[in-house]
């Protein structure tokens, strides 16, 4: 469970390890009027201070919301409760702007490259769309709009859960969690390479990755385990940098 040590927002002391998990938490709920997912930079600004007023007003229920947060307040205690089941550790990991896929599944170690958006994965030569395959500042390029196009960007960073496809093969759905802001996009998965290649979802370059990967689902799923968890993330280039501090 994360907590805070010192007080965050208005007038708060804002450490920015304090700053990153109030943001982190709050960026679980979407506020009718504020559905842009905050920067987890530990970074205290009027936005954020202005999601701690919309979610004290919304969730708490407060009728004069401070915007602050304090350690064993009402909102701290709100914001760990609501969001305890999305905030549990996931079983992969995989970082948009590296393109690594890593975690273990019980006894099982995944480590692997896969691209996202912009046709990464296309088996076809000079399709792929640089400025949106695998770009951090992409993840909202796509939905309906774009049908008939191949202007899609990476899958929105989240919450994920796996679920084999009904239909099918080697061919896994990333069902989002709650809270996960999805820019109106949807269908996203884990498959092969082909034609192509991903309008968002995740192709691994090795296809064994994938076969593997839906083995250790369906053996998952047989035995009635929780639903393996997928967190997408982007960090450790300058465009995550930049992200986290603008």
């Amino acid at each position: 469970m994360q907590k805070i040590l010192n007080s965050v927002g208005r007038r708060g002391r804002n450490s920015a390890s304090d700053v990153k998990v109030v943001q982190q938490l709050l960026n679980q709920y979407r506020i009718p009027t504020q559905t842009t997912p905050l920067r987890t930079d530990g970074l205290i600004g009027p936005k954020t201070i202005a999601r701690i007023e919309g979610f004290q007003k919304s969730i708490v229920k407060m009728i004069n919301p401070d915007g602050r947060v304090d350690p064993n307040g009402k909102t701290i205690a709100a914001l760990l409760r609501k969001s305890a089941p999305t905030v549990n550790a996931p079983n992969l990991i995989y970082n948009i702007e590296t393109g690594l896929l890593k975690g273990r599944i019980g006894n099982n170690e995944i480590s692997a490259y896969a691209g996202s958006g912009g046709r990464a994965g296309s088996k076809k030569e000079g399709v792929v769309n640089p400025l949106l395959a695998n770009n951090s500042l992409a993840t909202h390029v796509g939905g309906p709009k774009n049908t008939g196009t191949h202007l899609f960007g990476p899958i929105p960073q989240g919450i994920y859960t796996l679920k084999l496809h009904e239909s099918r093969s080697n061919w896994i759905r990333l069902n989002p969690a709650k809270g996960t802001y999805m820019h109106g996009r949807a269908g996203f998965a884990i498959h092969g390479r082909g034609q192509t290649g991903s309008h968002g979802c995740i192709v691994p370059s090795d296809f064994s990755v994938v076969q593997r990967l839906c083995k250790i689902v369906k053996d998952n799923d047989e035995v009635g385990n929780p639903a393996i968890t997928l967190k997408v993330i982007a960090q450790g280039t300058e465009i995550g940098n930049i992200m986290r501090t603008a």
